[in-house]
């Protein structure tokens, strides 16, 4: 066929792919006959397809969702209208149903991911014939799975379908939880689902409800375990802000019933939480309680390591006489129950606040402390460390025999117990004052 044969004549009306030509400006598609560019057009649509289809992402597949399908099954070719079935059709669906599950394990546990998924998927499908309970058990169950195998595409798959069930069932328009289809054990199935998918902020939504629900029942369990799911998931996602405030809520809770060992979980728990919100005031205040309750129980292991933590809260907070003071504190007690580590650290970050206000003098003394310390617990390395501190201290105040008798003792640490790592920085310091 000769090539011109392509080309309209001049008592033909050509067309123009004006949508295609910006992408394909040499293909002259307004000078081609209609016939043609049909055919083209097939052509290239042919060859195109299979490639978008390649193209897709997961969150388009979601559009897809096999989940959503109403289709007619092998296993239920007549679907009811009503949406769910009766006695006996019933329990042969279900028998049926949980030998998919059986095999879907099976081809799991042989390593075939995408044909498990596929197989449970098409349970899933079908299990809402049986009622919404059955099917949030077995998107739970399925779920929990997808996230072990940490298969994205299917844990969104799940998770739309438990979006579509909350708004058939529980619309903002419905009256409270307990008086329709949306009441509290179709909730509680609902957050285990979301909870198995990892749909955090989702669960804590629906917990919220529930609570909410618990708090007009005056159901004081209720209220209390509903506010401790909403703290374990407001941790796992770092909201700090909501755990403190799911935390606060069970303590004054624990304070009105006087449960002495809970509100003492509870302000364990708020000082962690404030602490890493870095809302340090709060941290304060709730290490401060710790101490007053061990004291008062006489248990006085604890209340060295509060005391240095609450030292370095008020260090950060530059309020550093009061983090002297908390150091201070800690440092005693800690020697006293022979918790040297503790006393070791206490004392560093007092010898620090002093060093970098330029008290040397009393950074040394601090340090010649530390030497009693570290020689009581028998820390050699820290001792030897300990000595390379203050002789560099002394050097700083130009006390040059005692920095060289520092360096000295610690050159001779380092290589009794062979500390190799430090005893050329020794010898260097020696020589180098000794000149």
């Amino acid at each position: 066929m000769n090539h011109k044969t392509w080309r309209c004549g001049a008592d033909q009306k050509s067309e123009s792919l004006a949508g295609l030509s910006p992408h394909f400006p040499n293909l002259g598609w307004a000078k081609l006959c209609p016939p043609y560019m049909i055919l083209l057009l097939g052509l290239l649509t042919s060859l195109l397809t299979p490639l978008m289809a390649i193209a897709r992402q997961p969150s388009q597949l979601i559009e897809s969702n096999p989940l959503l399908s109403t289709a007619p099954d092998p296993l239920l070719p007549n679907p009811p209208k009503n949406g769910q079935l009766v006695s006996p059709e019933r329990e042969i669906l279900a028998q049926a149903l949980d030998r998919l599950n059986i095999e879907a394990t099976a081809q799991l546990a042989a390593g075939n991911t995408p044909v498990a998924f596929a197989i449970w998927n098409r349970e899933l499908r079908l299990r809402r014939y049986l009622g919404p309970m059955d099917e949030l058990a077995a998107l739970s169950r399925v779920g929990a799975i997808a996230w072990q195998q940490e298969d994205i595409t299917q844990l969104r798959i799940i998770t739309r379908r438990l979006e579509n069930l909350e708004v058939d069932r529980c619309p903002p328009a419905k009256s409270p939880p307990a008086k329709n289809s949306c009441g509290l054990e179709f909730l509680t199935a609902l957050v285990q689902g979301y909870e198995s998918v990892k749909a955090r902020d989702l669960a804590i939504k629906i917990y919220q409800t529930m609570l909410t629900d618990a708090q007009n029942r005056q159901d004081i369990e209720a209220t209390k375990n509903l506010w401790i799911a909403i703290a374990r998931l407001a941790l796992e996602k770092l909201d700090y802000v909501a755990a403190a405030m799911a935390y606060e809520q069970l303590l004054a809770i624990a304070e009105t019933e006087g449960n002495q060992p809970q509100i003492i979980n509870y302000v364990e728990q708020l000082s962690y939480i404030y602490s890493q919100a870095k809302q340090y005031p709060q941290a304060i205040a709730m290490r401060q309680r710790l101490v007053q309750f061990y004291l008062n129980a006489q248990d006085l292991i604890l209340i060295p390591a509060l005391k240095l933590a609450i030292g370095q809260d008020y260090q950060i907070l530059n309020q550093l006489n009061l983090a002297i003071n908390n150091y201070q504190e800690s440092y005693t007690l800690a020697w006293t129950l022979q918790q040297f580590a503790v006393a070791r650290e206490a004392l560093i970050k007092i010898a620090n606040i002093y060093q970098q206000a330029a008290e040397l003098e009393k950074a040394i003394q601090v340090y010649e402390a530390l030497v009693v310390v570290d020689r009581r617990a028998t820390n050699f390395y820290g001792l030897m460390t300990t000595y390379l501190q203050l002789g560099k201290l002394y050097q700083m105040r130009e006390n040059y025999p005692q920095a060289i008798a520092a360096f000295q003792q610690g050159l001779q640490i380092s290589q009794q117990f062979q500390f190799s790592d430090r005893q050329s920085e020794f010898q260097q310091n020696i020589e180098e004052l000794q000149r």
